[in-house]
């Protein structure tokens, strides 16, 4: 049996994500039994779920666009590889423009396309 190794769950060396600011509003800092504790209305944890939502259907992160551009530079990536690539960035770019166009329906190109 293989010996048990036990690790933290969660271990963050470097937090190179980008982070955005929503609003300032729905969120304060109150004292409860001697604790600063962090409230958030439930109207601010709306507005979060509504843009993470919106994010993860339509963004990639720059890492992951980045990974995909290397491959179409990579010489050991085959022609399949490349195209694979190629055509999620070209998806990527498609729906950003459906998008930022404010087409009607926009919500839903990610599903069809």
């Amino acid at each position: 049996m293989t010996e048990f190794i036990y690790e933290k769950p969660f271990q963050i060396e470097r937090d190179t994500t980008t982070y955005k600011l929503l609003t300032k509003e729905y969120v304060e800092v109150v004292e409860e039994g001697g604790r600063k504790i962090l409230k958030i209305d439930p109207k601010g944890l709306e507005i979060l779920a509504g843009k993470a939502v919106s994010d993860l259907s339509f963004y990639l992160r720059t890492s992951h666009l980045e990974k995909l551009a290397a491959i179409l530079d990579d010489p050991e990536a085959t022609d399949n590889d490349r195209f694979v690539a190629y055509m999620m960035l070209r998806k990527h770019s498609y729906i950003l423009e459906r998008r930022s166009s404010m087409v009607p329906g926009y919500r839903y190109c990610n599903c069809y396309r």
